[in-house]
């Protein structure tokens, strides 16, 4: 074999500048780089295959342009490979391609539907950045979760940027109060002291500062979550990605405000009995709410330490998403008595990338019209702004299902909503119902009077029945033409698997002038069961 190797290399210098040019454009990236060092004439050849480097950065990253990794056009494929290679260390590499793909994919779908989202994904970190910050954390980043950051640092949104300058002011304040200082710093003391959050749950929006051209871009801001969200009577979701740094100070807010939380409970046992059983208690209590936690399949944690938010809602408190920096995985955290609760968000535990992989079946669900473009709703009448978000209630089957019953279309689909409050130990699932007349109605008018649900388990026995008038207190009229009317409620239940399905009673015409009498208007069988990827 080592006489056939040398044959060979004797023979590579008489071939002609074409026939090595035809060996080189099969060679790896490793490898052709090792050729690089062989001699100028294969170095030439290399580099100036341009069909070679355009293939390699197709293949590996996905990129069919000349665009280096600073996110400007270069004048060769081999310029833009190198430099990619040069910006992303060995560690990255097997992440970059899948992390590149996938905000391709997404900022592709941003800029065809929600282009004012796009307008706030923030440019990405140096990797001089974010070591920095992981050095203020105290521990590094895993880095298929690091490549999405250093690709692109999160959001840029102005109700986010108000929150964290309320955060900061009343922090200086605090700490001037504590050190004996200015006037204002005992509104700053008090409001440090104040709810689970150290305040946070004070900061309603809009958050002030400025003029109202300010005031409206803080409210807009609010809806331009890169993960979408929802709305289930008063229960509101706007998931964004904030900056790898804005993460880290969500974090310290969250761990101060749950100290301090704690801390006012331990007062309130101690009222009693002295401190030793008030320690006893306080023990009892967490012991008691980890053990329910455990039941309910969640995963109890003390601390937040070495997790990170890397998806929040604007209200913050009302939806956490945090990256395990020691596992890779990511989960939902719900705070508790004495510490967090925290649901896996993503399947496939100890991959040490789960982050991306759930960044990556966002993006695929984006891309084939699972999640689309929510319709206005408007906010409580303080705000009283309409504006759009991406819905994370499907729009395709079988998540969405359909059934159309005398020209009436009703489509139904299913959020799990794991971080709202439900009755212990029960799962909280929204649904959304759609519902519209075609075209070729035999009615030109009907309105709903009546709905009838038959809620289910897993093996179809049936759980509950509900009947009632209208639908969440609305009596919608269906008119061909016309715009989908949608709902949203809830229901919950104990199972991790089940089903809902009914009917709804309408009459033609509408109830003050019938044109004929009721008809049954059948709601397809939808899910209710926990999903693998929850968002």
């Amino acid at each position: 074999m080592s006489e056939c190797r040398m044959e060979l290399g004797a023979a590579l210098p008489d071939l002609t500048p074409q026939c090595l040019s035809h060996i080189f454009s099969h060679l790896s990236p490793h490898d052709a780089a090792r050729g690089c060092c062989v001699q100028k004439l294969w170095r030439d050849l290399i580099v100036g295959d341009e069909h070679l480097w355009q293939r390699h950065l197709a293949e590996e990253l996905g990129i069919s342009s000349k665009q280096g990794a600073d996110g400007q056009s270069t004048q060769t494929y081999w310029v833009a490979y190198t430099g990619w290679r040069k910006a992303f260390g060995r560690e990255y590499w097997p992440y970059l391609g899948r992390a590149v793909r996938a905000w391709t994919t997404i900022k592709g779908w941003l800029a065809a539907n929600m282009p004012e989202i796009l307008a706030t994904l923030r440019p990405g970190l140096s990797e001089a950045e974010a070591c920095a910050i992981e050095s203020e954390l105290g521990f590094a980043l895993p880095p298929a979760l690091k490549v999405l950051y250093r690709l692109h640092d999160g959001q840029s949104l102005a109700h986010d940027d108000a929150l964290e300058r309320s955060i900061r002011l009343r922090r200086h304040g605090a700490a001037a109060a504590a050190g004996g200082g200015g006037s204002g710093s005992g509104s700053g003391a008090a409001a440090a002291a104040g709810g689970p959050t150290g305040g946070l749950e004070e900061e309603h929006v809009p958050l002030g500062g400025g003029g109202p051209v300010e005031q409206d871009a803080q409210v807009a801001s609010i809806f331009q979550g890169l993960f979408g969200g929802y709305v289930v009577y008063d229960h509101q979701v706007v998931s964004r990605m904030p900056p790898l740094r804005r993460a880290a100070l969500w974090r310290s807010e969250l761990v101060g405000g749950m100290a301090e939380n704690s801390r006012r409970i331990q007062e309130r046992l101690g009222q009693t009995g002295g401190r030793e059983a008030a320690d006893q208690r306080w023990r009892v209590e967490c012991e008691r709410r980890e053990e329910e936690a455990r039941r309910a399949g969640l995963e109890p944690r003390a601390s937040l330490d070495h997790l990170i938010p890397f998806s929040c809602s604007y209200n913050l408190e009302e939806k956490i998403f945090v990256a395990d920096a020691v596992s890779g995985g990511l989960a939902l955290a719900k705070p508790r008595v004495g510490g967090w609760d925290l649901r896996q968000a993503v399947p496939g535990a100890g991959s040490r990338d789960g982050p991306l992989r759930w960044f990556e079946e966002y993006a695929r669900r984006l891309e084939s019209g699972y999640y689309q473009v929510g319709k206005p709703w408007v906010l409580p009448e303080q705000l009283s702004v309409i504006t759009r978000i991406i819905s994370l209630f499907p729009r395709t089957p079988p998540a969405m299902a359909e059934a159309v019953t005398r020209g009436v279309r009703v489509r139904a689909s299913v959020v799990y909503v794991p971080e709202a409050v439900a009755p212990r130990g029960r799962h909280l699932f929204a649904y959304a119902i759609r519902f519209s007349l075609t075209e070729d109605a035999p009615l030109k008018r009907c309105q709903l009077t009546h709905r009838h649900w038959v809620i289910r388990d897993e093996q179809g026995r049936v759980l509950d029945t509900v009947h009632g008038e209208g639908v969440i207190g609305m009596y919608p009229i269906l008119e061909p033409g016309q715009p989908e009317f949608v709902y949203c409620s809830c229901t919950h239940q104990v199972a991790t698997r089940g089903s809902m399905e009914g009917e709804f009673e309408f009459v033609g015409g509408t109830i003050e002038r019938p044109e004929g009498g009721s008809f049954a208007v059948a709601c397809p069988t939808f899910r209710l069961d926990m999903p693998d990827y929850i968002f």
